[in-house]
């Protein structure tokens, strides 16, 4: 199996949710959605694997990959599933919000991020946080200080919750093409 992601970020998640699945896959990293285009390596797989975020417009995401692809080679038939759960708007952090273990910890940055915002409501100066960073706070206060990038090396089944319903429709996705 070979899946197509848009970073390094996903294939490090990809690659830990499918060691613990014990399935075997090759990744390619298209460095953003509309990369999708340059990456001619795609041309060698028969029903590649497009695993992209959904971000804020699931269907739009959808027809770009559609698009870039037909763009390359109309006879190959990828397989897409966009982040979080193949149906709503949003990324890998978001799911990874959601299957996170300790959610004492998640809430205080809930709390933090709101009382951003309430500052910021009345400061211009203060700017919104970006989305991901609650993310990577949560990794953190584990040691992981250099976003997600170096989960290859943590003890991930103490962090996040593989047996998350939310992840249901990313496994059965997994399983189904392999």
């Amino acid at each position: 199996m070979h899946i197509f992601v848009e970073g390094s970020s996903d294939k490090i998640f990809l690659e830990m949710l499918c060691s613990y699945l014990n399935i075997n896959a090759e990744y390619t990293v298209t460095s953003g959605k509309d990369n999708l285009i340059n990456t001619v390596k795609i041309k060698k797989y028969d029903n590649p694997l497009i695993i992209f975020d959904a971000d804020n417009d699931f269907q739009n995401s959808v027809n770009n990959i559609k698009n870039q692809i037909e763009r390359i080679d109309s006879t190959i038939s990828p397989k897409i599933f966009l982040f979080p759960d193949n149906e709503s708007t949003g990324n890998l952090e978001t799911l990874l919000e959601d299957i996170c273990i300790h959610t004492d910890i998640k809430d205080c940055f809930i709390k933090y991020k709101t009382c951003i915002q309430t500052i910021a409501a009345s400061n211009n100066k203060i700017l919104s946080l970006n989305p991901k960073s609650q993310i990577f706070a949560y990794l953190e206060v584990f040691g992981y200080k250099t976003k997600i990038k170096n989960l290859q090396d943590m003890d991930y089944k103490n962090i996040f919750n593989f047996e998350h319903e939310k992840l249901k429709p990313l496994i059965d996705f997994l399983k189904e093409n392999t």
